[in-house]
This record gives structure tokens, sequence and C-alpha cells, in this order.
């Protein structure tokens, strides 16, 4: 038994070797622009970890280069990074998405939507 426990042990290790990696070509590969590659080793960590977010969904919100109003309703609504924005508006897109947060309103999405079109990431309408 104790032969088994090290071997899962051992197994275990490797594979969160192997998805760093693989987590660490991707993001070289997608900074390079080297998409056929990047797609094949997303493939990968996709069969290892589930789907894995673009590497602009950890992009802070400080670095969008938004006016302070929209960057200070992000900030207040805990959305601190690109991801949060994005689960956060697709989850409450029924209700209006971003639109819900208060004294966010339509300039203010208009200016996060292209920001986040600058960086690849395409908001749906509320």
């Amino acid at each position: 038994m104790e032969k088994e426990a090290d071997l899962v042990e051992e197994v275990v290790s490797i594979e969160d070797v192997l998805r760093g990696a693989l987590q660490q070509a991707y993001d070289k590969g997608y900074q390079a622009g080297v998409k056929a590659a990047g797609l094949q080793i997303r493939n990968t960590l996709n069969s290892i970890n589930g789907p894995t977010p673009p590497p602009a969904y950890r992009i802070p919100v400080n670095e969008l280069g938004l006016s302070e109003r929209a960057r200070l309703c992000l900030i207040r609504g805990d959305l601190n990074t690109i991801g949060d924005v994005v689960e956060f508006h697709n989850s409450n897109l029924d209700a209006g998405g971003l639109l819900i947060l208060p004294n966010f309103g339509n300039k203010s999405f208009e200016e996060v939507y292209n920001s986040l079109d600058e960086h690849g990431v395409v908001l749906k309408e509320p």
C-alpha cells in the first residue's frame, strides 16, 4: 500500500509540473502570436484541467486605461481583472450585465467594451 501511495503522489507531482509547463508554453505562444501551436497546447491543457481562460483574462482593470468613473465602478464591484468583468457581465446578462453596477451607465459600458475589444475580448450586448 505504501508503494501505491508513493506512486500516486509521484503521478500527481508530474501532472502539476506538466500543467505548469503547458501553461507557460501557451502563454509564450499566445504572446508571440503563434496561434496554431497555442491552440494545440490549449487543447492539451483543456483535456487536463478543463477550459483555460485566455491570458487577457488576467489583466487587471487598472491597466485598461479606463476613465476614473468606469474603473472605480468595476473595482467597487470587486471586478479586478478582465476575467472578473466577463464572468460578472455574462452571469448577469439578463439583468443588464455590467449596467447593474451602481453609477455604471451606457458611456462606461461602451468604454469598457472598447477597451476589452482591444485585448481580444468581446462582451455580449446587454
